[in-house]
């Protein structure tokens, strides 16, 4: 197998950046390998596939023969590997479209990426609609669960006739010095394995040749796709195994491995494992090793089911109406009320259907507790959730393909901290997916969330978005009042995370137009107004007007909106290794214009007039993260400034401000 290096450039990303952009939150490590294989696999599901199959397994193959044919091998790769030392995990899905689309980065616009974004893009901001997080962030898993290599072999129908594709990457840290010798070979830290390119220009290639990509899986222990099947597999030949120790820190065994991944399965995609008809979904079909997951469901998720199921008969007939209902689970019947979580637009005129939570109030220990197994398991022990006395509402957050986002416990972000002497109260807030936004044609509510998660998929990021925001205000109104019918629990108090950038992205209550930025009032100091924001494949395009005092000198700043207050570059690269999230690479003035009344003129005739008035200082700047500061500078007389700031960005869901400061 050829191995092709990338080589460093301009705005290039490298091993050390890819490593640390994914940051996950405190959930297990085995939770987010679920999550990010799952969803891949539904989010690829055919719409003629009735069930998306998915296997996961772990074997150990000896990799001698086959790291002894991958270029340079022995200097990249551990010995251990060689030896066999290393178990080989392989999800393997089918049901799917396959890695489909051309096999180089240089593709036209809107043309199918998924080979392309899955084996070779990072943080890629042309992400389809049905992607969730930062995308390209979440497959960085895969290499942090192993030593860093990744194999992907896919199957798929394309262009009339059946095609696989077989491709290795690997990653590693090229900040740390115990990898110079590898530094020598891959000097970026990132590389890919395939077939050689007899083009003049060097790019990585998967291999296509059906015969040689079945003898290589074979060695990895895979077996080949069928005929007429297609699907892809992700295979991690150097997992290492104490990255999902136990609680405590415990060593981990495969047998204990797989037990954990189905424990996950059935916590997170439980309405994909026993799908509600009306959902129109393919069904998940797991198995671990080969063996079929059993789909038995304790009674709280019967429950969380009968809630759901109801959520998507009122989607899919657009009902709007307010309800109780009974549930039937196979230990008894539980009184539902569903309600609308609705948003006003057009000032007032319209009210626009977010989502549904519907909420049940249980006191009959029958619908909650094990039997005959247990006759002691509550609802937290069901869902694998901390125990928390006394009990407060669990709200489960559900998002098209039936995957549990989050159960909420706290009023952290979406639950309530109302208790409960005695009891449960479930809730369950389903988003009305398909629904495009009445000021925003076309931007569908579905995509709103997905674009709020972070990267590990745990949490809706409702303060990046003001239509999650009345959400999240609602829900947490309806919970209290299902928990002590106490209207006093309506104090809501919003994290600071994201404000500016969730005002960018969606218009406020009282923002009538969008597209206008407000005009800066003169004063002492230099003054910034930011207004709309584009976001492009490489970037964010941010519209601006500034007041600039006579007889000063400043430069644009950006800064994180973090829950700590404003964190500027500085602070952040003292507290992380991580490279700042956003980058000002250039400022384009459009039209300049005094103080004066009267029409602005051209920004031509503006700048010929003002050419001893206005320095501008880094007016483009080079290409390279966080380079410098455009710095503004007004001799004589002072001036507003139009215009638009481009951004770059590796985290394009964290909160960034821009400000002016004055330099003297």
């Amino acid at each position: 197998m050829k191995l092709y290096a990338l080589q460093p450039e301009v705005m290039q990303h490298d091993g050390h950046s890819v490593l640390h952009a994914f940051q996950p939150s405190d959930a297990q490590m085995c939770d987010l390998l679920v999550r990010e294989s799952l969803q891949n696999s539904l989010d690829a599901a055919k719409p003629e596939s009735s069930e998306v199959k998915v296997d996961f397994s772990i074997g150990n193959p000896t990799l001698d023969s086959l790291m002894k044919s991958m270029e340079h091998a022995a200097t990249l790769l551990p010995p251990e590997l060689f030896k066999g030392r290393h178990p080989c995990l392989s999800i393997r899905d089918s049901g799917t479209y396959g890695l489909r689309g051309m096999e180089t980065k240089d593709i036209t616009p809107g043309a199918v990426r998924d080979y392309v974004n899955l084996v070779y893009e990072v943080m890629h901001q042309d992400k389809p609609a049905t992607a969730g997080g930062s995308h390209g962030l979440g497959k960085t898993l895969f290499t942090h669960i192993g030593i860093g290599l990744v194999f992907y072999y896919s199957q798929f129908f394309q262009e009339g006739q059946w095609m696989q594709r077989l491709a290795a990457c690997l990653i590693f840290d090229n900040k740390q010095p115990a990898n110079a010798l590898r530094l020598s070979i891959l000097p970026c830290g990132i590389g890919w394995w395939g077939r050689s390119s007899t083009s003049s220009t060097v790019k990585p290639l998967p291999i296509v040749d059906n015969p040689e990509i079945e003898q290589i899986i074979g060695l990895l222990g895979i077996k080949p796709y069928a005929k007429g099947e297609s699907g892809t597999t992700v295979i991690v030949p150097g997992l290492e195994l104490e990255k999902f120790s136990n609680a405590g820190g415990s060593p981990i065994r495969q047998e204990e491995l797989l037990q954990n991944i189905e424990k996950s399965a059935r916590k997170w995609y439980f309405l994909r494992i026993n799908p509600v008809e009306s959902d129109k979904k393919p069904r998940l079909a797991m198995t671990l090793n080969g063996l079929q997951l059993q789909r038995d469901m304790p009674p709280v998720m019967h429950l969380l089911r009968c809630m759901y199921a109801n959520a998507i008969e009122a989607l899919n007939v657009q009902s709007r109406d307010d309800i109780d209902f009974d549930a039937q689970t196979p230990t008894g019947s539980a009184v539902c009320k569903r309600k609308a979580v609705m948003r006003v637009v057009q000032g007032g005129a319209v009210r626009e259907l977010i989502g549904w939570l519907i909420t049940s109030r249980i006191t009959d220990p029958a619908l909650v507790y094990e039997f005959p197994q247990t006759n002691r398991s509550d609802p937290y022990e069901q869902l694998q959730l901390d125990p928390i006395m006394p009990a407060r509402p669990i709200l489960a957050l559900v998002r098209r393909p039936g995957m549990v986002v989050r159960f909420h416990t706290d009023a952290a972000s979406w639950g309530c901290n109302a208790s409960l002497e005695s009891g449960w109260v479930l809730g369950l807030f389903v988003v009305n997916s398909d629904e495009s936004l009445i000021d925003f044609p076309g931007v569908t509510i579905e995509k709103i969330c997905r674009d709020s998660e972070r990267s590990d998929h745990f949490d809706w990021a409702a303060i990046t978005s003001n239509i999650l925001q009345s959400a999240q205000k609602r829900v947490k109104v309806l919970l209290s009042l299902e928990c002590t019918g106490d209207r006093s629990l309506r104090q809501f108090e919003p994290n600071s995370l994201g404000e500016l950038y969730g005002r960018l992205l969606l218009p406020g209550k009282r923002q009538k137009n969008k597209s206008e930025t407000r005009k800066p009032r003169m004063g002492k100091n230099p003054v910034i107004s930011i207004g709309e924001a584009e976001y492009q494949v490489d970037g964010i395009v941010l519209k601006f007007r500034m007041a600039l005092p006579a007889g000063i000198k400043c430069a644009l700043n950006i800064s994180l909106s973090g829950e700590a207050g404003v964190i500027d570059k500085e602070a952040w690269v003292k507290a992380s290794t991580n490279s700042f999230p956003y980058a000002i690479v250039s400022v384009k003035l459009k039209q300049i214009s005094g103080t004066g009344k009267g029409r602005p003129s051209g920004l031509d005739e503006i700048l010929n007039a003002t050419k001893s008035n206005l320095r501008v200082i880094n007016y483009s700047l080079d290409a390279k993260w966080n380079s410098g500061k455009p710095i503004f500078e007004v001799q004589k007389k002072a001036l507003y400034l139009d215009g638009e700031i481009f951004l770059k960005t590796v985290m394009p869901s964290s909160g960034f401000q821009i400000n002016v400061s004055r330099l003297n």
